[in-house]
């Protein structure tokens, strides 16, 4: 073969090797932004990104013009099957400096990248605001989920919906249960990780020392302990700090739920012993402990004040935290508004006592709705932040509705979604774990009839979906979009009006109801209801 013709096509391999090495690692990492008029290396390669600003990188395959995109990415071989080095004066092109755009098409050139086959022309790119191109400005936390686009206000403005994303460090699962031991093992069927252990099924001192004299009977409450570990189930233990035979101190204080009242030790130095032993028992395998459930000054499960209250807290802190560095402390629940009085006068006796760490977990017992549950969660959150609790974890253990007759409750029809629709929207705003009211009504799981109820299926759906996740991003009212494992899986419901699919949802999409029941259909066929549903890739 002449020498001439091979170093001639080695230098032409070469050259091409060395222009596509050029724009591989001279990739752009800058945010591209369509609209501005800049054809960057994002957009160029892939002009469809943003048409307006790429006109000049168009392929047009078969007009014997070898353009710079079909050069550069081979989309026309007919059109650059010989590659003619000419530089792109020699071709009647002109060279465009990065402030002005080709009125025609980019070709081809050894000397240039941005040889114009036509004219250059200046660049001007006009000055809108976000909102007069239909855009919206994402703010601090929030995500564009289409692209972001040139505008004169924002370097943010976003042509699609701008997704606010809370990111979930859990260590475990968020899902638990508030309910009796009669129903454990469909608790742990639906796949719930945590059981509160409260009321007689909790750490009762009246139960284990009947007789306040330092035997203890601990084989129902080991005995519930064994049964929840043996189901895979972590327990959440209430300690209950009432022991009959204790209360001489307290027989005249005045209660008005005479027949439930419960008040602070009398003798102290038992009750210590009590709680130190307990710990120093179960201490390996409990790791979570709540002192009382919703204390009230006049009534209630527990009757003490504030301080009274602070007192059994602070006290009950120290001995756990003695015994089991690692156990976590909970807060009493609190219930309703009033309870927010209470602890807002039980954190300025802590404030004012240096008591301020005696607990871990901040606890919200709570039957709100999706659309209130933000509501009170900022109370809960204005609370905290006023005496500096602002990194305390909120939980919620008795979570769901809740009837005001137990004894005439009427299951709505709906309370399958209402579990959905509660989880969703409280764990996107913060709550860190929820226990349903499985054994309540309407919450119930299993009804009094002992048949799954619609609550059942839902929670176990649920948690089958989104078990492990790792983020949640709301970017409309009722949508929302969960990570799990690198996957997005969107939860959809349409209080009401007519709401259109997030436009990342496209294509074939499998479709899930609360009953997990699954279908593969076209994006374009889904219609949203009050009745939310999962949706993810194919």
């Amino acid at each position: 073969m002449n020498n001439k013709i091979l170093i001639s096509i080695i230098a032409v391999l070469l050259l091409i090797a060395g222009v596509s090495l050029y724009f591989v690692f001279h990739e752009d990492n800058s945010l591209s932004k369509c609209g501005d008029k800049i054809c960057d290396s994002k957009e160029r390669l892939n002009p469809d990104l943003c048409s307006k600003d790429c006109k000049a990188y168009q392929s047009v395959c078969g007009d014997g013009v070898c353009s710079f995109i079909e050069f550069e990415k081979k989309l026309c071989k007919k059109d650059c099957i010989v590659i003619k080095e000419k530089k792109c004066s020699e071709q009647g092109g002109d060279i465009c400096s990065d402030n002005e755009d080709c009125s025609g098409l980019f070709i081809y050139a050894p000397d240039s990248e941005r040889c114009c086959d036509e004219n250059c022309i200046s660049i001007e790119v006009e000055e809108e605001i976000c909102s007069e191109q239909g855009g919206e400005i994402c703010e601090g936390g929030e995500t564009c989920s289409g692209n972001l686009i040139y505008a004169s206000d924002s370097d943010m403005c976003c042509d699609d919906v701008c997704e606010s994303t809370t990111t979930i460090n859990y260590d475990d699962s968020p899902f638990g249960a508030h309910g009796y031991y009669n129903i454990i093992s469909d608790i742990a069927d639906v796949g719930i990780k945590y059981k509160r252990n409260t009321a007689q099924e909790g750490l009762v001192w009246d139960l284990v020392e009947p007789n306040l004299d330092g035997n203890y009977e601990w084989a129902n409450f080991e005995s519930n302990l064994d049964t929840a570990e043996s189901l895979g189930l972590t327990v959440m233990v209430t300690i209950k700090s009432y022991n009959n035979n204790d209360q001489t101190c307290n027989a005249d204080r005045y209660c008005i739920r005479r027949g439930r009242c419960r008040f602070n030790p009398c003798d102290w130095d038992k009750y210590k012993i009590f709680i130190n032993t307990a710990i120093e028992k179960y201490g390996d395998r409990i790791k979570y402990w709540q002192i009382e459930n919703e204390p009230k000054e006049s009534g209630g499960y527990f009757s003490e004040t504030p301080e009274g209250y602070g007192k059994l807290l602070s006290t009950s802190y120290g001995i756990i935290k003695n015994k089991c560095s690692d156990c976590n402390v909970l807060l009493a629940g609190i219930w309703n508004n009033e309870g927010f009085t209470y602890y807002n006068d039980l954190f300025n006796y802590l404030k004012n006592n240096n008591l301020k760490n005696s607990f871990d977990i901040f606890d919200m017992h709570t039957a709100t709705n999706h659309n209130t549950v933000g509501e009170v969660y900022g109370q809960i959150d204005t609370l905290l932040s006023q005496y500096e609790y602002s990194n305390i974890p909120i939980w919620s253990t008795e979570f769901g509705p809740l009837a005001s007759d137990p004894s005439n409750c009427v299951v709505p029809d709906d309370i399958g979604s209402t579990l959905i629709k509660n989880y969703v929207a409280a764990l996107d705003i913060g709550f860190e774990k929820l226990f349903w009211r499985v054994s309540e009504c309407p919450s119930f799981i299993i009804n009094k009839e002992n048949k799954k109820i619609d609550t059942y299926y839902a929670y176990k759906t649920l948690i089958s979906k989104l078990e492990g996740f790792s983020s949640i991003s709301k970017f409309n009212e009722w949508q929302y979009k969960f990570n799990v494992d690198g996957n997005d899986i969107y939860v959809l419901w349409c209080d009401s009006g007519n709401c259109v699919l997030p436009s990342g949802i496209t294509g074939s999409v499998k479709v899930t109801d609360y009953f997990g029941s699954e279908e593969i259909k076209d994006s374009t066929q889904v219609i949203l209801t009050e009745s939310p549903v999962f949706i993810e890739e194919k």
